[in-house]
């Protein structure tokens, strides 16, 4: 029988090298935005790279989800 507790291991690996922030549009393109992409600490994905202006928040949402990253709006 297969244990549903994730061992400490499981989630190491399935965890990004560095953290993945999300900016939605009302950040992307801004102080915020040149701040956080001089760290090397983390990587900033923006809105207006994957998205055009008019996507639904639910696609946004979705998509930021599976690919683990953090969602600031």
């Amino acid at each position: 029988m297969k244990s549903k507790i994730l061992s400490d291991v499981s989630l190491k690996s399935e965890q990004p090298d560095k953290l993945v922030l999300f900016l939605d549009r009302n950040l992307g393109r801004n102080i915020i935005l040149n701040a956080l992409r001089k760290s090397n600490d983390v990587i900033v994905e923006i809105h207006d790279e994957h998205f055009s202006p008019d996507a639904k928040d639910e696609d946004i949402l979705r998509f930021v989800g599976e690919k683990r990253w953090i969602f600031f709006n």
